[in-house]
């Protein structure tokens, strides 16, 4: 993959979800924006990109992977809805795989597509943890602020590659920069956790222990100005999922996370969609 591929694999990815959101009976365009991540990890993953092209020559399908020191992950894999089917997303999954084996551990956030799911589950080393998202309307009466909870900067960042690098296997590196220069906001509860907010809610929550997740994923909560979201929350994750149904939001079954050597699937963690 080069940066002339990325506004085709853009579009790839923005008809892959809306094709998806309309098979599960969703809204096709999400409630607010999400920034591509495609040109980010062309700069800091250039030898981890793919795509795969058509009989004409046009961009069909195209995946990302990003190294963290001893983590793999596989940030993205779309394939155009008029050539799924067709072996396009494994083919482009096994360059993928075979980019940087000697990873320990490794992260793939699928979708809920059924097809994707058990392109993933073939994975040798791979346990698949079940998951919902969580949206709607929240009782903001029960939101008044976390005791400790400060907005991050810069000298935080140590910090939370350390949590990272315990809780997922590695640490997070340029994406957490990347996140905040696309608008989010860190939050760090001092020697307990970090959280990245975002427009609808937590992108991602890392913490000591689950109350201290709790403390953070209601302040990203609390920070939002109209239906919050939680993009992904495993079955090993039921601290963040009790907080979503006291404060009012819905769940529904979504993609699973799939994990090697990592416990980003469990404990006081909620992934991103695309950097785990």
């Amino acid at each position: 993959m080069t940066g002339d591929d990325a506004q085709a694999c853009e579009g790839v990815r923005i008809a892959a979800l809306a094709d998806l959101r309309a098979r599960l009976g969703m809204p096709v365009t999400p409630g607010a924006p999400v920034a591509s991540a495609i040109p980010h990890l062309l700069i800091t993953d250039p030898a981890g990109g793919w795509v795969a092209v058509d009989g004409s020559g046009l961009v069909a399908g195209f995946a990302q992977v990003a190294l963290r020191e001893g983590l793999w992950i596989l940030a993205q894999l779309f394939v155009s809805p008029a050539t799924q089917g067709a072996g396009t997303g494994r083919r482009l999954l096994n360059r993928a795989v075979e980019h940087g084996p000697a990873a320990a551990a490794g992260l793939i956030a699928s979708s809920p597509d059924a097809r994707a799911i058990s392109l993933y589950g073939r994975l040798d080393g791979f346990e698949l943890h079940p998951a919902v998202s969580a949206s709607g309307t929240i009782d903001r009466s029960q939101l008044a602020g976390e005791p400790g909870v400060r907005e991050g900067s810069g000298a935080d960042l140590d910090f939370a590659a350390e949590l990272d690098r315990r809780l997922r296997g590695g640490p997070h590196g340029p994406d957490l920069e990347h996140l905040i220069d696309s608008g989010a906001q860190l939050l760090v509860l001092p020697d307990r956790g970090y959280a990245i907010a975002e427009a609808e809610g937590p992108g991602i929550v890392a913490a000591t222990d689950p109350a201290a997740g709790i403390a953070l994923l209601r302040e990203c909560l609390a920070r939002t100005s109209g239906p919050a979201s939680m993009r992904r929350i495993t079955a090993g994750q039921q601290w963040a999922i009790r907080t979503a149904l006291d404060l009012g939001m819905e769940l529904r079954p979504w993609g699973p996370l799939f994990t090697r050597g990592s416990g980003a699937a469990t404990g006081a963690y909620l992934s991103h969609p695309a950097f785990c």
